[in-house]
This record gives structure tokens, C-alpha cells and sequence, in this order.
């Protein structure tokens, strides 16, 4: 298993998920983006000293890497990345990064010095900007240097602004008595609370579109929800938890990921179980809401509140690309009104029927293109398109897939059947340039298929709703899914 090929399985440019703070995939969402907004106002129109909080894995790295990315060129940051350095430390590698020559560094002399040359660098229109990262591990004596520093002041403002990043335990520390002078000079308190589950999944959504994913996510809406409960909501645990799901996933041969993968994932990382089951009673509910899960999911499903077990008043019809169909069943078919045309209209309907036979009857390893997608009510508009792909005339096929659902999932556009995922980029290369700067994504077949249906057992119940799941399409702010949890 190569780095390459792994990137491939997925249709990543880089891997998402490192947990190296890097500015480019920086999540704006959960106040990340206004709180840094907020510091950087302080920063530029208000005197104090600053204070951000959060625990282990919030994100207070990141958020300081930002916002040394976005001062203004004026300013001259000093980051303090060690927060073990006793106070003549802390003056000394002050002194190095704002310019103090060496020969100005003597022992007894040094915050004179430093003094001077801010005073100097204020004549010269910069603001000298202190950042003290782990502020909580700091020692008492060295927290007292940062407040003398603070003192350091012109008769109208300050010489430098001070900002603090630390766990909670910054809170704890300030708050004894002999902390009160440095506690009475923070202005701002800025805390990064743990995202929440919605908050969770657009994070993951936005780092894999970072990292040059393009299309349906892998990981499902529920995989999500799992990840955000193991990791309680702390972003690099989610890096790290939602990195190993992934590679779980790309060894199992897998674009759809569940909730096994995740606890696989959580299992290896040393994190908790997010699904536990907690007793046989409840994975009985679970096997009876599985089956009535699958039963409503089904076109012609059973009326609402008729047992799960009770015969349907009419056969539920089997989706065209999970049964054999002949051609001449087909035909009769297509005579009559396609399923959801009134909702798709009739041309991408009876395209998305023709198609599921195509999907199912695809063998061994090919690949396709991905061009397009719409959500159920807007599939109308795919038809233009599916034209205009068309009118290239070299005879390429273009399909439509749904990811199964109630009454239709979301539609998605596919161009061409290849024997292998180089000769579909060498087809996208030499597409046009309207096609290629749709962002077509090459994938697999087998990704779009739906999954084989499982026998009728208890036990096949819960993986086979799993798959539906799976299946349903992708939305950042849908709610966590209510009922029993496997």
C-alpha cells in the first residue's frame, strides 16, 4: 500500500488530515473564523493583554498559526513556543527575535535594553506583538514577567500587546491571589469550544475538499456522527481518528464509509467506542428498527404504522439495478412512465433507469467519470447537460446513478465506462475545456453501486441499513440520526 495509491482511492491531491496546524485548511466554521476576526480588531485598536483558552486538540496552535498569517506588515510577532523558559529566558528570546544586538544583552541590562528597542521600533511605525503559546505550563515567576512586560508603555500607548493560548488550567492559574495583577490586565477572553456533530462534519467536509476531494465524501453522515462523539469534538482528534477510518476504508477496498471503520479506527487510536452496544435488549431493537428501516426504504414500502413483520399491501418493486432484468422486460418498461418523473421529468428518469442496468451489470474493475450532480429537485437541469456531453459524438456513454432513498437520492452524472483509471484521465485530458473545468473526478464503478441485498435475517438487517445510509448523499448540517444506535 503506497501513499500514491491510497491518495488515488480517495481523489486526493495530499492527505486531509495531518495534524500539523497548516493555515491552508484552516476551518472558519464553530466562531474559529470570528474569533479570529476578533483578535485581530483587538489587536490593531485595543491595549491589554489577550487570553485564549481551550483543551488539549481544540485547535489554539492552528488559530495562532492564523494569526501570524494575517497581522498586518506593520506588525512584528514574537512567538513564544516554549513555555518552560524561566524569566531570563523569557527576556532573552524577546530580545532576539525584536532585534536587540547581542552586545546590548547583558544580564543586568536586558529589559533596559529591550525597552529601547521598542521605543524604537515604535518611532518606526511597528507594533510589536507578543504570542505565548502553552501559557498554562508557564512558570509563576516567568506569567509575572509577562505582566512587567506589559507595563512597558509610552505616555499614550502600550510598547507591545501580549497574547496568551493556553488550556483551562490558564484559568485555574490566574485565578489564585498571586496572579491578581497579570488577571487584572487581560481585556479579551476568547474560549474554542469543542465542535459540535453538525460543526463535525462540515470540518471533515471542508478538509477533504482542501485536500482536492471532489464530490460525495466517503465517509457517511452516520461515520461522521461517530467520529464526532469518539473524538468529543476536539479537531485533532478528529484528524487523527477520521485519518485511520480512512485507511481502514482503503484496505477494506471501500469509497463508502461506515460506522466498522470508525471503530476500527477508534479501537487503534486508543479512543472510546462512539457506538457501544450496551445490552442484547437493545441490539434486539436494533434488528427490528434495521428491518422496518429497509422496509420504508423500499419503492411501493408498506403503510406507515403497519407492523415491520406484515406483508405490504402491494410487492415492493425491486430497484432495476439490483435484479436481472432481459431486454425485452426492459423495453415493455420504458413503455410506460419511468419512476419519479414527475419529480426528475421524464428524459433523466428514464436516463437513470437505463442506467441502473448498466451499473449492475458492469463486471471487475472499471472505471468512470464523475461530471455532475443535483439534488432530486433540480435533476431537471442535468439534462442540458447530459446534451451537451453527448453532441461531442465520439460515442462515449453518459449515465446517471442515485444514491438509494426516499422517494429518490441525490442524482449523479457519469461519463464513460473505462477498463482502467489511467485510460479514464487520458479520456478527461483531452475533454474540452468546458468539461474540464467542471472538475470531473475519475472513481470507480463499483462506488456507485448499490450494495448487494442481504439476505432476510435478523442479523443482516442492521448492516444492510448501514448501507443505505451510506448511500443517501451528503449534508453538513443534517441532524444526528435519531433512534437506537448499533
Amino acid at each position: 500500500m503506497s501513499a500514491a495509491m491510497y491518495l488515488e482511492h480517495y481523489g486526493l491531491s495530499e492527505a486531509p488530515f495531518r495534524i500539523t496546524a497548516d493555515p491552508g485548511y484552516f476551518f472558519s466554521g464553530a466562531e474559529r473564523g470570528a474569533t479570529l476576526d476578533a483578535l485581530l480588531f483587538t489587536l490593531r485598536f485595543e491595549e491589554g493583554i489577550v487570553k485564549v483558552t481551550g483543551e488539549v486538540g481544540a485547535g489554539k496552535t492552528m488559530l495562532l498559526r492564523m494569526l501570524l498569517e494575517r497581522l498586518p506588515a506593520e506588525a512584528l510577532p514574537v512567538w513564544l513556543a516554549n513555555p518552560s523558559l524561566t524569566p531570563e529566558q523569557l527576556l532573552q528570546a524577546i530580545a532576539r527575535q525584536i532585534g536587540v544586538p547581542p552586545d546590548a544583552q547583558s544580564e543586568n541590562r536586558l529589559l533596559d535594553a529591550i525597552e529601547q528597542r521598542l521605543i524604537t521600533l515604535y518611532g518606526e511605525g511597528r507594533r510589536v506583538i507578543v504570542l505565548v503559546d502553552e501559557a498554562h505550563a508557564m512558570p509563576s515567576a516567568s506569567l509575572e514577567q509577562v505582566r512587567l512586560l506589559s507595563n512597558l508603555e509610552t505616555p499614550r500607548h502600550k510598547l507591545l500587546q501580549i497574547v496568551l493560548f493556553g488550556q483551562p488550567e490558564l484559568d485555574a492559574l490566574l485565578a489564585g491571589p498571586t496572579q491578581r495583577p497579570l488577571r487584572d490586565r487581560i481585556t479579551h477572553h476568547f474560549r474554542l469550544a469543542p465542535l459540535s456533530a453538525a460543526e463535525t462534519r462540515a470540518y471533515l467536509l471542508h478538509r477533504l475538499q482542501a485536500a482536492g476531494h471532489r464530490g460525495r465524501p466517503p465517509l457517511s453522515v452516520r461515520a461522521m456522527n461517530a467520529i464526532s462523539r469518539s473524538a468529543a469534538g476536539l479537531t485533532r482528534r478528529i484528524n487523527i481518528l477520521a485519518d485511520k477510518t480512512l485507511l481502514a476504508g482503503f484496505a477494506a477496498g471501500k469509497h463508502d464509509i461506515g460506522l466498522r471503520e470508525v471503530r476500527l479506527a477508534a479501537r487503534d487510536a486508543g479512543l472510546p467506542d462512539p457506538l457501544p452496544i450496551r445490552s442484547a435488549a437493545a441490539l434486539v431493537a436494533l434488528t427490528v428498527t434495521g428491518v422496518a428501516a429497509l422496509l420504508y426504504a423500499m419503492p411501493g414500502r408498506i403503510a406507515s404504522g403497519t407492523s415491520a413483520t406484515a406483508a405490504p399491501t402491494a410487492a415492493p418493486e425491486v430497484p432495476a439495478a439490483r435484479a436481472a432484468v432481459s431486454p425485452a422486460a426492459s423495453a415493455a418498461t420504458m413503455k410506460t412512465a419511468p419512476p419519479h418523473a414527475d419529480l426528475l421529468g421524464s428524459f433523466v428518469a428514464e436516463r437513470l433507469m437505463q442506467s441502473r442496468d448498466w451499473v449492475a451489470q458492469s463486471k471487475g474493475e472499471r472505471w468512470t467519470v464523475q461530471v455532475g450532480a443535483a439534488a432530486p429537485e433540480q435533476a431537471r437541469e442535468l439534462e442540458a447537460l447530459i446534451h451537451r456531453i453527448e453532441a461531442l459524438g465520439d460515442g462515449t456513454p453518459v449515465n446517471l446513478y442515485a444514491a438509494p432513498g426516499t422517494p429518490v437520492g441525490r442524482i449523479g452524472v457519469v461519463w464513460g465506462d473505462f477498463a482502467s483509471a489511467a485510460e479514464a484521465r487520458s479520456a478527461v485530458a483531452a475533454a474540452p475545456d468546458w468539461l474540464r473545468t467542471a472538475r470531473p473526478y475519475v472513481r470507480p464503478i463499483a462506488s456507485i453501486r448499490p450494495a448487494p441485498r442481504k439476505a432476510k435475517t435478523a442479523k443482516a438487517a442492521p448492516a444492510a441499513a448501514e448501507s443505505n445510509s451510506v448511500k443517501m448523499g451528503f449534508d453538513p448540517t443534517a441532524p444526528e440520526e435519531a433512534g437506537p444506535r448499533p
